[in-house]
């Protein structure tokens, strides 16, 4: 055998480590090769796909023992076997890739594993990657600085150890097996994630590439390669604590809730005591906003939050529904005296003042009681009757608590009251459009608005999309609501269409996706409009995305009519990612809760760029909502983020003001 090559090249493709195997392989030393094109060595009909492997690398894609051939010095092309790995940089960004070439056919025979050792030993010294060669009995034979340095251990303490001497326990068993069938010759490498237990009792994750050095079925030596994970996992355990925590208060939201409410009642009935559900809503919270503003009234949620906290027990739960609604979980309450209680302690919780810069501010809450009975119950019931309950409460003037009767009828819901002025105001013409630039970072340039829903409530003023969308959710009236907003939104674009490729992006709840006839209204739209599909975006939640299977026939009629899809808050339900396969999605956006912590050196910065590479992986755009200022907009620019909106760039505004702002004419 010529020698194991072992190479390293950038991100332009350039050359930045060469072993002296790679010498002896293809004829080159150092000096020719460091810091000059890869190209140099590629055949002219094996460029597009060793170009493939390389882009596959540099979006984080291991491959394994590709053939192909590499040109040797003053020689025709020789057949060899490509294994290629991805290299990251300390932020976990793409750098480079590292390439070790085998040579294949019958320039395969020659030297023993020895000779491999010193063509390896120069390369491992400086590799980017942790290296290490093992024997069949998981010695470590060598190992590299950087390997040394992930696990914080000295290489001769390393060398004098097996691998599985450092693995965590829970990983031992699942490696065997793939290495037991390496050592067989069944396979000649494998690929998983694990974790190491390094010096100081850190673990470290890392994925681990196992490759069999040599030719001969049974290997005697097997080179690993290890991507340092640690920085990816904690970014996803953040993503998975955005997916089922209230950015604002840190409580846990409605999912995590629901999940908890099931575990609970499934304990309750091995027990004797029963579960309390909760419901809290703050009185007249909304004078907070408007007499102190809005970054009051946020502080004002966060200081509740923390209050209802230390008003329950340990392993009691209390979540943000949203708004000025929170739910409290209690287990094992005894009887309806111990929830009653417990009703007490949070009245009174709620109604000590606060102060504040501009003032002092207090408000009370209309809590209701709902007790889980232990026949059939259900977390959504639950939840419900302790709803109604609050109602009552509420009827009564607020600042009390009232316990779920069957018996005793509830006022309705004022959603109920908002639902039939919504009606009206369809009817009447009280809704409007506004649109919000959507902005290119890199030019500058606005490449599409997103149209927003006003209410300009006769009595009420201006209501904002919080203020009633629950109710249309809650009454089915989204239906009739999301097909005005869609119909009129398209209308307005397709007269833009004359002057600008200025495209419109529409929210659509998942209740008109589930709709048998929703990919008819939209090419309705479209066709009525004259606005072609390329004018046209539908902004979905990841649960829509989540619920692939039944609304596969509007993603199905969505494609067909080549309307393409953003996803907003991208990333915050991990399980949704395997789902965008087959999905027309062009963009993710970045919640604008995360985004305003950029900059602040909080992780939310690592949050967004893991969101911003996800999706350069998956070749979508990625937009920041909530832009608030100028250091965001770089930040995000500088991370690869495609699109911006918020209020850095432009503020929600009528299409009268969206046409001066691109310098549009109506016709």
């Amino acid at each position: 055998m010529l020698g194991l090559a072992v190479m390293t090249v950038d991100r332009n493709r350039l050359v930045t480590s060469w072993n002296p195997g790679a010498e002896r392989l293809l004829g080159y030393p150092p000096s020719e090769m460091l810091g000059r094109p890869l190209t140099l060595l590629i055949p002219t009909q094996r460029l597009p796909e060793i170009e493939g492997v390389l882009q596959e690398a540099f979006a984080g894609i291991h491959t394994e023992a590709q053939a192909t051939q590499l040109i040797r010095k003053g020689g025709g092309p020789l057949d060899v076997s490509l294994t290629v790995t991805p290299i990251q940089d300390a932020r976990q960004r793409p750098a480079g890739a590292s390439l070790v070439a085998m040579a294949a056919g019958p320039d395969a025979a020659g030297p023993p594993a020895g000779h491999i050792l010193a063509d390896l030993r120069a390369t491992f010294d400086n590799a980017p990657v942790g290296m290490a060669v093992v024997d069949r009995e998981g010695r470590f034979v060598q190992v590299n600085r950087s390997l040394s340095m992930l696990l914080g251990y000295p290489p001769p303490e390393l060398l004098a150890a097996r691998v599985e001497t450092f693995t965590n326990a829970s990983d031992i068993g699942v490696e065997r097996v793939y290495l037991d069938e390496l050592l067989a010759g069944r396979i000649r490498s494998y690929r998983m994630e694990k974790r190491f237990s390094a010096a100081g009792g850190r673990e470290v994750w890392v994925s681990l590439s196992a490759t069999a050095i040599g030719e001969t079925v049974q290997p005697d030596l097997i080179l690993l390669q290890t991507e340092d994970l640690s920085g990816w996992k904690r970014t996803e355990q953040d993503l998975m604590h955005l997916a089922f925590h209230d950015g604002l208060t840190d409580l846990p939201n409605r999912s995590l809730l629901m999940d908890r409410l099931t575990q609970a009642l499934a304990r309750s009935g091995r027990r004797q005591s029963s579960v309390a559900v909760l419901f809290i809503d703050l009185d007249h919270f909304k004078n907070i906003n408007d007499e102190l503003g809005h970054d009051v009234g946020d502080q004002f949620l966060a200081e509740i939050g923390s209050r209802l906290r230390a008003a329950t027990r340990a392993h009691d739960t209390v979540a943000r529904l949203g708004g000025d609604e929170f739910v409290m979980l209690c287990e094992d309450v005894e009887d309806e005296e111990t929830a009653r209680a417990i009703g007490e302690r949070v009245v009174r919780a709620v109604a000590a003042p606060l102060a504040f810069e501009l003032g002092e501010a207090t408000t009370t809450a209309s809590v209701g009681i709902a007790l889980a009975t232990g026949s059939e119950d259900r977390p959504e019931v639950l939840v419900e009757h302790a709803d109604r309950a609050m109602y009552r409460a509420k009827s009564f003037g607020g600042g009390r608590y009232e316990l779920f009767n069957n018996e005793r009828p509830s006022p309705a819901p004022r959603l109920g009251g908002v639902a039939r002025d919504l009606r009206r105001a369809i009817e009447k013409g009280e809704l409007r459009l506004v649109y919000q630039p959507q902005v290119e970072l890199g030019s500058g340039r606005i490449a599409g608005v997103e149209a927003l829903v006003r209410w300009q409530h006769p009595e009420r003023g201006v209501l904002m999309p919080a203020d009633f969308i629950p109710a249309a959710e809650r009454t089915g009236l989204i239906l009739e609501l999301g097909r005005w907003v869609l119909t009129k939104a398209v209308a307005q674009a397709a007269r833009w269409r004359d002057h600008s490729p200025l495209t419109v992006s529409v929210n659509v709840a998942t209740q008109q996706l589930a709709q048998g006839d929703f990919g008819s209204q939209v090419a309705s739209a479209l066709s009525t409009s004259g606005l072609p599909p390329s004018g046209l975006r539908l902004e979905i939640t990841e649960s829509a995305v989540l619920d692939t299977v039944r609304l596969a026939p509007t993603w199905a009629a969505l494609d067909i009519l080549g309307v393409r899809l953003h996803v907003d808050d991208f990333g915050a339900t991990p399980s949704a990612l395997r789902h965008l396969k087959g999905l027309p999605v062009e963009t993710v956006t970045i919640d604008r809760s995360v985004v305003a912590g950029l900059g602040t050196g909080s992780e939310d910065s690592a949050i967004v760029e893991a969101v911003i590479h996800l999706a350069d992986r998956l070749h979508l755009q990625s937009m920041g909502e909530g832009v608030e200022t100028r250091e965001q907009a770089l930040l995000l620019s500088s991370m690869g983020c495609t699109l911006g909106q918020g209020y850095y760039f432009a503020p929600p505004q009528t299409a009268a003001a969206v046409e001066e702002l691109v310098g549009l004419q109506e016709p």
